[in-house]
C-alpha cells in the first residue's frame, strides 16, 4: 500500500471521542443528583462562607443539572425561610471565625516568637560581657523572685517615666485572661475590650477597674495630660476684643428676639448675621469657621427651649443643633472635605453604618475617611452609649489602618451634649483614644448667650485645629503599616448579651 493510501485510510477512522471532565464538586452533584440539597453540598465539601457555596450551587445546578434547576431552586427557596437556614450559617460563621482567630494567634505567636529569640540572643550578649567586665561572677536581679515577669513584643515607649508600652501588654494579657473565661460587661469592661485589639482609651477620671490595677490612677492621669498636650495647640486663644465683639452681638440677639413684635425681631436677627460676618472677616481661618457656624445656628435654633424634647429625633437634633456648627470646624467643601450625616457604609465600615462619616471627595466620589460620629436621643440607654462609642474606636482602628492616617477624628453626641476624641497609632500595637474635649450644645437661641462663652469657644478652636492638623494621611505610610495590628476577629464574643447597669459604667455619657 502506497503512503497516500495509508494516509487517506487513517483519516477515515473515525477518532475516539475525549470523554467530558467535570470539576470535582460538580461531579459530586451529578453523582448524588437524587439526594442532592443546598445544605448537603455545602457539608460535604466544608464551605464556610455563605456567598460562595450559593454562588457555586448555582452555576453546578444552572450548568450541569438543567433539567433540574428548578426544582433545586425551589427548594433552597423554602430552606432558606426556616430556622434551620439561620441555625446553619450561624454555625459556619462560628467556625470560620473560630479559624480565623487560630491563624491569628498562630500568625502571632510566630511574631512573639521571633522578638523573644531576638531579645534572648541580646540578652546573652550582654551577660558574656558583664562576666568578662565584672570579676566577682555575681549579678544582682533585676525582677523580684515572686514577680511574674511581663513579656512585651513591642519596644520600649517611656511616658512620663513609665514603660506605657510593657504596661498596656500586661493589662491587655489580664484582659484576654478575664474575656476567656468570663463574657465581659460592656459598661464596667469597655476598656478591657478594646485593649483586646490595641485599643487604650483614656479619658481622664474615666477609667476602668483593671486598667487603673495595672497602670494607677495617677499614671493614666499623667499619660493623658501628656497626650493631650502633645494633641492640643493651647496656645490658640481668642483675643478679648474678638471675644467681646462676639459675646456682645449674641446677647443683643437674645434680648431683641423675646420682643412681641416679628418685624423688630426680623430686624434683630438680620443685624446680628450682618455684624457677625463682619467680625468674621476679620479673623482667622479656624476662627472664622466658628463664627459662621454660629451664624447658621442663628438661623436653626428655636427661639424657647422644646417643651418635651424626648420627642425629637436623631436627625433632628443633629440636623438642627449640631451640623451648624460641625459643618464648618470639621468639614470644608474647598478643602474637598464633607461632613455626611447619611447612615451609610464607609468602606473602612464595610458592615456597620456611622451614623456621620468625615469624608474626603476623590475626584467625583466619596473617598477615604477620616472620622466618623455617633448620635444618640437623651432617654438611651448607657449600653447602647457604650456600643456606640466602642463602634468609634473599632471604626477608627479600621480607619487608620485602611488609610494611613495620623489619626482619626471621632464624637459621639448624647442629648445636647457632645464628646470628642481623636485615636492615634502613636506606638507599636497601641492605639491611643483620647477624650479632647466635651460641650453642651444650646437648645435654642435663648441659651446661644451661655453657649458663647470663652471656655467653649476655645474648646471649639482646639478640637477644629486638632482635626485639621492631625487626621491626615501619614507623611511615611510605611510607619503606619510597621505599628498596626489586625482587629481581633470574635472580638463581639467576648461582651455579655446582659445589659449593664448605669452604676456600673466608667464612661460619663452627658446629655
Amino acid at each position: 500500500m502506497s503512503d497516500s493510501q495509508q494516509s487517506i485510510s487513517l483519516s477515515e477512522i473515525p477518532r475516539k471521542r475525549r470523554r467530558r471532565s467535570f470539576p470535582s464538586d460538580a461531579q459530586w452533584c451529578v453523582d448524588n443528583k437524587d439526594r442532592l440539597t443546598c445544605k448537603r453540598f455545602v457539608e460535604h465539601h466544608g464551605i464556610l462562607v455563605k456567598t460562595k457555596a450559593l454562588q457555586r450551587y448555582h452555576n453546578i445546578i444552572k450548568r450541569y443539572l438543567p433539567d433540574m434547576s428548578g426544582q433545586l431552586k425551589s427548594e433552597l427557596k423554602s430552606w432558606k425561610q426556616t430556622a434551620d437556614w439561620s441555625e446553619f450559617w450561624m454555625k459556619k460563621q462560628i467556625q470560620l471565625a473560630r479559624l480565623e482567630t487560630r491563624q491569628s494567634c498562630l500568625n502571632f505567636s510566630q511574631t512573639v516568637l521571633r522578638v523573644e529569640t531576638s531579645a534572648l540572643t541580646g540578652e546573652d550578649e550582654v551577660a558574656s560581657n558583664n562576666e568578662q567586665s565584672d570579676g566577682s561572677g555575681t549579678s544582682s536581679p533585676t525582677t523580684p523572685p515572686n514577680a511574674s515577669p511581663i513579656v512585651s513584643t513591642c519596644s520600649p515607649w517611656i511616658v512620663s517615666g513609665m514603660d506605657v508600652a510593657k504596661l498596656f501588654a500586661k493589662y491587655k494579657g489580664q484582659s484576654i485572661e478575664h474575656g476567656d473565661s468570663t463574657p465581659l460587661d460592656i459598661g464596667c469592661s469597655l476598656h478591657d475590650i478594646l485593649s483586646v485589639t490595641g485599643i487604650l482609651l483614656l479619658s481622664r477620671n474615666q477609667h476602668g477597674k483593671r486598667l487603673s490595677s495595672v497602670f494607677g490612677n495617677d499614671n493614666l492621669d499623667k499619660l493623658t495630660d501628656t497626650l493631650l498636650s502633645s494633641t492640643l495647640d493651647t496656645a490658640l486663644d481668642w483675643q478679648d476684643c474678638e471675644f467681646l465683639k462676639l459675646a456682645r452681638i449674641v446677647n443683643t440677639l437674645s434680648k431683641d428676639v423675646k420682643n412681641l413684635d416679628c418685624v423688630k425681631r426680623d430686624t434683630a436677627m438680620d443685624t446680628a448675621e450682618l455684624q457677625l460676618h463682619q467680625l468674621s472677616s476679620e479673623l482667622p481661618l479656624l476662627k472664622k469657621a466658628i463664627v459662621k457656624g454660629i451664624i447658621s445656628m442663628i438661623a436653626k435654633l428655636p427661639m424657647d427651649d422644646l417643651k418635651d424634647e424626648n420627642t425629637l429625633g436623631e436627625n433632628e437634633l443633629t440636623g438642627t443643633f449640631f451640623d451648624p456648627i460641625f459643618s464648618r470646624i470639621i468639614a470644608n467643601p474647598l478643602n474637598k472635605v464633607h461632613l455626611r450625616w447619611s447612615d451609610t457604609m464607609a468602606p473602612e465600615t464595610p458592615k456597620r453604618r456611622p451614623d456621620a462619616i468625615i469624608s474626603q471627595i476623590n475626584q467625583l466620589a466619596y473617598g477615604s475617611s477620616l472620622g466618623f460620629g455617633e448620635a444618640k436621643i437623651q432617654n438611651a440607654s448607657k449600653y447602647d452609649l457604650c456600643h456606640d462609642l466602642l463602634r468609634l474606636a473599632l471604626f477608627s482602628k479600621e480607619c487608620i489602618d485602611m488609610n494611613s492616617l495620623d489619626g482619626c477624628f471621632l464624637f459621639q453626641i448624647h442629648g445636647f451634649g457632645v464628646t470628642f476624641y481623636i485615636t492615634q497609632l502613636l506606638h507599636q500595637q497601641i492605639y491611643t483614644m483620647v477624650e479632647i474635649g466635651h460641650l453642651v450644645f444650646p437648645r435654642s437661641i435663648n441659651e446661644l448667650p451661655t453657649f458663647v462663652n470663652l471656655s467653649t469657644l476655645n474648646t471649639l478652636l482646639h478640637v477644629s485645629d486638632a482635626f485639621w492638623r492631625l487626621c491626615r494621611p501619614a507623611r511615611d505610610p510605611s510607619t503606619i503599616s510597621s505599628r498596626m495590628i489586625p482587629t481581633h476577629p470574635t472580638l463581639y464574643e467576648l461582651i455579655s448579651s446582659s445589659k449593664c447597669s448605669s452604676a456600673d459604667c466608667t464612661i460619663r455619657f452627658e446629655k
